[in-house]
């Protein structure tokens, strides 16, 4: 329990420390050591790089290792299901994909050459997840979608007319701020933008 970071000295409560630890993962909080939590502390202990992970059957690997393992590979675009910190069919999968992309041997493990591959490439490619990457791939070759329209926003209120005001906000800067994040978005879309007006005054 010291190691996980929950007691810090020889005299601290075995107890209040399962207590920490229960609550931190999500668990029945009880201060006892029973099945759930001690297959929790089990899977806490192991870090990325501890060990070497694959797809083992009947009994799936666990730990929190796996989870860091699929938060990156899902991270740069390789789909490996729920983060839940099991190696399953979905995750060897997804470091089949990786290790293909990366040019290391593709066998489904992650190993030395692996971990070293992803450490490297981690710290280059970043995008989010799988589906987030699919819609953007799809939007680039789609090219500019609005290339050549003109569209006019015309943000409520401005100058003296600021409408409703609560809390310290107006209504006229809510207003502005949505158009002037709406035009950028439509600026990236190729289109030409105009504004019916500035951030604090008003057309007449």
């Amino acid at each position: 329990m010291r190691k996980l970071g929950f007691s810090h000295s020889p005299s601290a409560d075995l107890a209040e420390a399962t207590r920490a630890f229960q609550q931190s993962r999500g668990l029945s909080v009880t201060g006892e050591i029973n099945e759930i939590t001690f297959r929790a502390l089990d899977e806490a202990q192991w870090k990325l790089g501890d060990r070497s992970l694959s797809l083992k059957s009947p009994a799936l690997m666990h730990g929190d290792d796996i989870a860091t393992l699929q938060s990156r590979l899902t991270e740069m675009g390789f789909d490996c299901g729920r983060v839940d910190g099991i190696y399953n069919d979905a995750t060897e999968k997804a470091v089949r994909e990786f290790q293909k992309s990366a040019g290391v041997s593709v066998d489904g493990i992650c190993g030395p050459a692996t971990l070293t591959a992803l450490i490297r490439l981690t710290r280059t490619v970043a995008g989010g997840t799988p589906n987030i990457l699919r819609e953007s791939a799809i939007h680039k070759s789609r090219g500019p979608a609005l290339a050549n329209k003109v569209i006019v926003l015309d943000p409520n209120a401005g100058g003296a007319n600021f409408g409703i005001e609560g809390n310290g906000v107006k209504e006229s800067e809510i207003a502005f701020d949505i158009a002037a994040r709406l035009e950028g978005r439509l600026l990236a879309l190729g289109a030409s933008v105009f504004l019916t007006r500035g951030e604090n005054n008003c057309p007449t």
